[in-house]
C-alpha cells in the first residue's frame, strides 16, 4: 500500500520514504506505527491504541512509543517550532495532520458495462459459485493463519522455551533473571506462577509429558548437569527426582515420547563436540543411541515428537551448513532424509496435523511459516513486529506459542583515556560489529534496522548514517572487514564470503566451497584470507578478488589475523596458541581467541585486546604485548567490537525485550 503524506510517498510495503529521487528506507517499527497513524489521520492516537496495534500487547516503556515517534518526525523533517505531520496532544496521544491520501494502484476503466439478461444471470451465479468457493477455502484455510497474539508473561525479564500443559491450563517457561535461568510453572486461569528451580543453577528444556501428569527439565550448575523429573497435580509439584546425569555443561534439550516412561533427548560429551540423540526408559533406566544424520557443527541437538505418531523430526545442519531435515521412525529406527532449505534457519517442529513442518522464518525473524514435507508449498501463518523465536505447538486448541521480543543494540565509542563512552549508532533494533574503515573516517556496521541485515556506515567527521547494501537475502553476518584501501568489504556468512563494493554496494560472492568458514582478514588490497577445514584440520586460505584464484598458507597455522602493520599480524596454531612478531603471546587462560567464527581480538599500537570470559559474562581486557601486563576495560557483550586511536567502537545492549505469545486467529 502507497500513501501520499504531504510531499512524501510511504510504501508500507516496501517500508520506504520518497520524495522526488530521495527514498529513505525506515525501520520496521517507524513504518508499522506511520502505517497506524496513515490508517487513522486526523485522528488522536494513543498511546495504548500504539502499544495494542502495532505493539500486539508486547512489554514495553511508554518511552518506546516517543522514541519512534521522534525518529518518524526527523525522517519526516517535522520541525520542532513548526509541526507540519504529527502533533502531540499532551495526555491524549499524537495526530497525523498532514493531507494523507491512499494512493490507488489499479487502473479499472471508469464505465459502467451494460450485460444482456442471460450473461447477466450467468455473472451473478459466477459470483455466487466464487463466493461459496471463497467461503469454502477459507474455512479449509482458517486454521493455517494466525492474526496475533497475546502475551502469556510480562514479568520484564526475558521468558523462553514455553511449553502449555496438554489441558491448556498450565505454562511453563524458563526466566533469565539475575544471570540464572530460572523454571516457573504458571497457571493461565488465575495467573499465579510458582518457581520450580531453586533458583541457583539454570533449569531449561522444560517439557510435558503427553499424558499432562508429568514434568522433566534439565538443570545445569557449574560441572553438575541432571535431568529432573517431577510430577504435577492440580498445579502442585510433587515427587521431584533426578533421572539421569548428563556431561557438564552439556545442556540440550530432553522431550517426552508418547509413552510418558519414555524420554528423547540430545547432549554432547563436552563443549567443543557435537549432539548426538539418545532413548531412555525412565523405568530401568536402559539408554539407547538413536539412528541419526551425520554430525557437523552443533550436530543434532533439535529435534521433536510427531503430535500422533512414534516418529521424531531432526533438524541438523549439513557438510554445506545448510539446515537439513530428517524423519527418524522410534518404532524401527528408520532414518529418511526430507530435504534441505538454503537458508539461516532454527528449530522445526511438525504443525498439529503431523503433515507439514513448522518453523520461525528466516534470519532475522519476525513470523511463522510452514511447509509441506518436501519443503515446498511455503506459507507464512504468522507474522509480528518482534523477533520471533521457535515455535511450540499448543496441544488442546491447534495454536502455537513463542518467546518473542526485541534486542536493541547500539553502538558505542569508548574513550580510553577518560573512561567515558557516546553512543555513535543508535536504532530500536540491533546495531552490532563496528568496524572501522582503515582511515578511520568511517565506522562500518551490521544493522537490522530496515528489516534486515545490512552493511551500514556512520561518517564519524559529519555524523551520516546511510546503508551500503541492499541484500535481498535473509543471510546472518558474523564478521566484515574493510579492505586496506577501503574499496571493498567482505562479509563473513556461515558457509561463504560475499565482496561488496563500499562505493555502489554492488555485491558478488566469493567462489568457495561451501563450507564452515572463520577469521576473516584481508592480506593485501586484493586478497581475502580466511580458515576452512582441510584434512580434518582448519587451515588459512588466500582468495585473490581479481582472478578468483585460492592458495593455502603455511599449514603450520590454523588461523591468520593480518594487520595493516605486519609487525602485528596474529597467528594461531593448531594448539590454539597465539604468536605476534614470531613470539608466543601468553594471555589468560579464559581469554577466547575465537568467537562466533570471528576474531575475538584485535591488535593495534602494541597491545592485545580481547575478549575474557567471566563465569557467565565477558569483559574486554587490553594486555600489552612487550610486558604482558593487562587492564580490564569494561564488560562487553559478544556482538563485536573494533579499536581506533585511543577508543574502541563496541555494541552495546540498550534493551532487551522477551515474553511468552500465543497466536490467535
Amino acid at each position: 500500500m502507497i500513501w501520499k503524506i504531504n510531499q512524501w510517498h510511504f510504501n508500507s510495503v516496501k517500508q520506504t520514504l520518497s520524495a522526488g529521487v530521495h527514498v529513505f528506507r525506515l525501520e520496521p517499527i517507524q513504518s508499522e506505527v506511520l502505517l497506524y497513524l496513515c490508517k487513522n489521520a486526523q485522528k488522536i492516537v494513543s498511546r495504548d491504541e500504539f502499544l495494542e496495534h502495532v505493539w500486539q500487547g508486547q512489554l514495553v516503556t511508554e518511552n518506546a512509543v516517543n522514541k519512534v515517534i521522534a525518529k518518524l518526525r526527523k525522517s519526516l523533517g517535522d520541525e520542532d517550532k513548526l509541526r507540519q505531520f504529527i502533533v502531540t496532544h499532551p495526555k491524549k496521544g499524537y495526530k497525523l495532520i498532514a493531507d494523507t491520501v491512499c494512493l490507488q494502484t489499479t487502473n479499472q476503466p471508469n464505465k459502467t458495462t451494460f450485460l444482456r439478461p442471460y450473461y447477466r444471470h450467468l455473472f451473478v451465479t459466477l459470483i455466487i459459485l466464487a463466493l461459496v468457493g471463497s467461503l469454502a477455502w477459507l474455512s479449509q484455510t482458517k486454521d493455517n493463519k494466525y492474526t496475533k497474539a497475546v502475551a502469556l508473561t510480562r514479568s520484564g525479564g526475558g521468558e523462553y522455551q514455553p511449553a502449555i500443559s496438554p489441558d491448556g491450563q498450565y505454562l511453563i517457561y524458563s526466566a533469565f533473571e539475575n544471570q540464572t535461568y530460572n523454571l516457573y510453572l504458571k497457571n493461565l486461569s488465575n495467573e499465579q506462577q510458582i518457581l520450580i528451580s531453586d533458583g541457583i543453577g539454570d533449569a531449561t528444556s522444560g517439557n510435558w509429558s503427553f499424558d499432562g501428569h508429568q514434568l522433566i527439565y534439565i538443570y545445569t550448575y557449574k560441572e553438575l548437569c541432571e535431568f529432573r523429573l517431577l510430577k504435577i497435580t492440580d498445579g502442585v509439584v510433587k515427587n521431584q527426582q533426578r533421572v539421569h546425569n548428563c556431561p557438564p555443561k552439556s545442556f540440550g534439550k530432553v522431550a517426552f515420547t508418547h509413552d510418558s516412561n519414555r524420554i528423547i533427548y540430545s547432549e554432547r560429551s563436552d563443549t567443543k563436540s557435537p549432539y548426538f540423540l539418545f532413548s531412555m526408559d525412565l523405568t530401568t533406566s536402559d539408554k539407547k543411541k538413536l539412528n541419526q544424520p551425520p554430525t557437523f557443527l552443533a550436530g543434532n541437538a533439535e529435534f521433536d515428537i510427531h503430535p500422533h505418531e512414534n516418529k521424531l523430526l531432526i533438524s541438523s545442519p549439513d557438510e554445506q551448513q545448510w539446515l537439513a531435515f530428517y524423519q527418524l521412525n522410534l518404532n524401527t529406527d528408520e532414518i529418511k532424509y526430507l530435504f534441505k532449505k538454503d537458508e539461516h534457519l532454527c528449530c522445526a517442529i511438525w504443525s498439529h496435523s503431523g503433515n507439514e513442518i513448522v518453523t520461525m522464518n528466516a534470519h532475522p525473524s519476525n513470523g511463522i511459516m510452514q511447509m509441506d514435507l518436501q519443503g515446498k508449498n511455503i506459507k507464512t501463518i504468522y507474522e509480528s513486529t518482534h523477533h520471533v523465536r521457535k515455535p511450540i505447538r499448543v496441544q488442546s486448541d491447534k495454536t502455537y506459542i513463542y518467546s518473542g521480543g526485541i534486542n536493541n543494540f547500539d553502538i558505542k565509542k569508548y574513550d580510553i583515556n577518560h573512561k567515558s563512552d557516546v553512543t555513535v549508532a543508535n536504532s530500536s533494533d540491533t546495531d552490532e560489529l563496528p568496524r572501522l574503515s582503515s582511515d578511520e573516517k568511517l565506522l562500518g556496521f551490521i544493522s537490522r534496522r530496515s528489516g534486515a541485515s545490512q552493511v551500514w556506515s556512520n561518517n564519524l567527521v559529519t555524523g551520516h548514517i546511510q546503508p551500503i547494501t541492499d541484500f535481498t537475502d535473509q543471510a546472518k553476518y558474523y564478521d566484515f572487514q574493510w579492505s586496506p584501501n577501503d574499496k571493498y568489504i567482505a562479509a563473513l556468512m556461515i558457509n561463504g564470503i560475499k565482496l561488496i563494493a563500499s562505493d555502489t554496494g554492488e555485491t558478488s560472492l566469493l567462489k568457495i566451497p561451501q563450507k564452515e568458514l572463520r577469521g576473516l582478514s584481508w592480506l593485501d588490497e586484493k586478497t581475502i584470507a580466511f580458515s576452512q577445514k582441510s584434512n580434518k584440520k582448519w587451515r588459512v586460505h588466500h582468495y585473490n578478488i581479481l582472478t578468483s584464484s585460492l592458495t593455502l598458507a603455511d599449514q603450520k597455522w590454523a588461523y591468520i589475523n593480518y594487520h595493516k602493520d605486519p609487525k602485528y599480524t596474529a597467528f594461531i596454531d593448531h594448539k590454539n596458541q597465539l604468536y605476534i612478531n614470531n613470539h608466543k603471546i601468553e594471555l589468560a587462560g579464559n581469554t577466547k581467541l575465537m568467537l562466533y567464527r570471528r576474531f575475538g581480538f584485535q591488535v593495534d599500537s602494541g597491545s592485545i585486546y580481547h575478549y575474557h570470559e567471566e563465569q557467565q559474562s565477558l569483559a574486554l581486557y587490553q594486555t600489552d604485548i612487550t610486558s604482558s601486563q593487562s587492564t580490564r576495560l569494561m564488560a562487553l557483550g559478544h556482538n563485536g567490537f573494533d579499536v581506533g586511536l585511543d577508543s574502541v567502537f563496541y555494541s552495546h545492549l540498550n534493551s532487551r525485550t522477551a515474553d511468552i505469545f500465543k497466536t490467535l486467529y
